[in-house]
């Protein structure tokens, strides 16, 4: 399993649309919550014999939520502790971020995950 699907396995459990951040439609309507995600580095890590045994990447997480309450309740009460519980290391806090459309509000975290599969 690659580190996309690593990371929809976990995501696609909240019963919400998941997209690669970029890909949604430009005319596809704002689903009510959905979660976005990007891997923005990919590092070697642990070697042995001069070789690789373990990548750690770098995850942006983003949650997308017409209900600005949830938008601050559900990472913590349960996206958070989901990823922590799937071996992701949450490196901050959450960040406002903007969405393209007003009737929506996000949040997104940033995250480390250790593979062992190593390409």
């Amino acid at each position: 399993m690659n580190i996309k699907e690593k990371i929809i396995n976990v995501l696609g459990a909240f019963n919400m649309p998941v997209y690669l951040q970029g890909t949604m439609a430009e005319n596809e309507p704002y689903p009510e919550r959905f979660l976005t995600f990007f891997v923005h580095s990919a590092d070697d890590e642990s070697f042995y014999n001069d070789e690789a045994t373990q990548e750690v990447y770098g995850v942006a997480i983003m949650y997308y939520d017409a209900d600005p309450e949830r938008v601050e309740t559900f990472p913590k009460q349960e996206l958070i502790p989901a990823l922590k519980n799937a071996g992701f290391i949450k490196t901050g806090n959450g960040i406002d971020v903007l969405s393209d459309e007003p009737t929506h509000t996000g949040k997104a975290f940033e995250f480390l995950l250790k593979d062992n599969e190593v390409y």
